[in-house]
This record gives C-alpha cells, sequence and structure tokens, in this order.
C-alpha cells in the first residue's frame, strides 16, 4: 500500500501494472485476458500497456485481436511509427502486404534513427524482391544498432540477391567469433560476411545459420555450410529447421539415371 501511495497511482492501476509486469515476465493467456479486461475497465492515457498486449498477441499470432488494438490505438495516435510498425506486421500476417508496406514507410520517415522500424521496413521491401531498395534501411539498421543478429541476417539476403552467387565468399568470423570491434557496415559488402556476423553477435540464431548455409551451398561450398549447421545444431535456441536442413545436406546424392539407349 505505501508503494502504491508512494507512486501516486490508484489500485486499479497499480493491478494494471502488476500485470503488464507479469507479461513481460513471459505471462500466459490467462494474464494477457486478466489486462485486456482491466484496460477495458479502466483505460489509460499511456500507450504502454496497450502495445504491450499486442506485442504479446503477435507472439501468440493472435492477429485478428492485434489488428483491432492497434487500429484503435492508430486513431487515437495517428502520428505514432511504433504503433504503425507493429500494425505492418499484422497486416503483412494477414495477407494485406501493400498495406504493411505503407505503414511500414510512413513509421521509418517518422522515426529515422530507430534501427527496429529501419529492419522493418527492409525486410518488407525485401518480401517484395525489391533488394536494391531495401539495403539502405537494412545497413542502417545495423548503423543504429550493431548487435542486431536478424538485421544482419536480412542484410546478407539482400545482398545475396544483389550480387547473385558467383564467386567465392570473403572471409568471415568463425562461428563462435566475438563481434569485432571497430567495424562498420560498409566493411561489409560480402552476403557470407553479413550472415556469418548475424551467427557470430547471436550463436543461438536458428535462422542465420540456415540461411547462411544455404548461401554457401549455392556457392559450392558444401563443407563450410555443414561446419556452420553443425555448429548452429549445439548452439541453437531452435535446432529444428538446423536438424532439417542437416540431413538435407547429407542425404546421399540419387544415382544417376540410366541412359535408355543402352
Amino acid at each position: 500500500t505505501f508503494g502504491r501511495e508512494a507512486s501516486g497511482l490508484s489500485e486499479a492501476d497499480a493491478e494494471i501494472y502488476r500485470a503488464l509486469a507479469v507479461l513481460r515476465a513471459g505471462g500466459t493467456g490467462e494474464a494477457a485476458g486478466w489486462l485486456q479486461r482491466r484496460l477495458d475497465a479502466h483505460p489509460q492515457a499511456s500507450i504502454e500497456p496497450y502495445l504491450d498486449l499486442s506485442r504479446w498477441q503477435l507472439r501468440s499470432l493472435d492477429l485478428t485481436i492485434a489488428h483491432v488494438h492497434l487500429s484503435r490505438l492508430l486513431e487515437d495516435h495517428p502520428d505514432d511509427p511504433q504503433i504503425m510498425s507493429m500494425l505492418s506486421v499484422v497486416e503483412l500476417g494477414q495477407g494485406r502486404r501493400l498495406q504493411a508496406l505503407r505503414l511500414a514507410q510512413r513509421a521509418a520517415e517518422l522515426a529515422p534513427d530507430r534501427p527496429e522500424l529501419q529492419f522493418n521496413l527492409g525486410r518488407l521491401l525485401l518480401g517484395y524482391d525489391r533488394a536494391s531498395a531495401a539495403l539502405p534501411h537494412l545497413r542502417r539498421a545495423v548503423e543504429l544498432r550493431p548487435i542486431y543478429p536478424p538485421a544482419w541476417s536480412f542484410l546478407g539476403l539482400a545482398l545475396t540477391r544483389l550480387e547473385g552467387t558467383e564467386g567465392a565468399s570473403s572471409p568471415g568470423p568463425a562461428p563462435s567469433a566475438p563481434l569485432p570491434s571497430g567495424f562498420g557496415t560498409e566493411d561489409v559488402a560480402d552476403a557470407a560476411a553479413a550472415l556469418r556476423l548475424a551467427v557470430a553477435i547471436d550463436p543461438g540464431f536458428s535462422q542465420g545459420y540456415v540461411t547462411l548455409a544455404n548461401l554457401l551451398l549455392e556457392r559450392g561450398e558444401r563443407a563450410e555450410a555443414l561446419r556452420f549447421l553443425r555448429h548452429g545444431v549445439e548452439n541453437a535456441r531452435n535446432p529444428t529447421s538446423l536438424n532439417a536442413a542437416l540431413d538435407r545436406v547429407l542425404e546421399p546424392a540419387p544415382p544417376p539415371k540410366a541412359d535408355p539407349a543402352r
């Protein structure tokens, strides 16, 4: 009680922020539902609880409810770039790609120094096969936040599509290497180098290993692809996709077809 009085929160508001803390700590659907009911009964001036609830709905793939809540928030806060960016993710998940792109572009324009907004726009543009348009946004994302494995991974994808798969990959850090000190994004002009950085920064980043292995296989570097996949199986947080990729690489090649002329 003393803490609530000292903070100036009403009992209802204190309950909302207690529920918010539970949700942030990995709360269940029951916690999310309880928070939603409290917010309905006691609307908040701050958008923070609503955004956290929407993030939980996104993680739970409850896109319909997330769309309703974020759309209402955007009506009340029409120039909030974070709401726009989150709503763009929902629009994409519901198949409205053009609307998702428009929201992401507007969000990135309003907050050009927010790395997550630049990343969101870059990956959406890449989904439209607009690698050259995506590249500056993905580069900007890693400039603003160098420790950003998904952005490095998508930067590698963008570079792959722009450069093709010809030529040997440039040297990059070993799978377990720390982030190099003093590096700049202008030094990472090769797709494999960017993808190597993604898994060097975060050895648990499952998709980074798969994307890098696919690129190395396309370049004919099977042994290097196997090395990264095996490293990923040992270190990734979710090795399921890595095990599947490793099985595909190790699968024996089919025997050559018999010559019908013989």
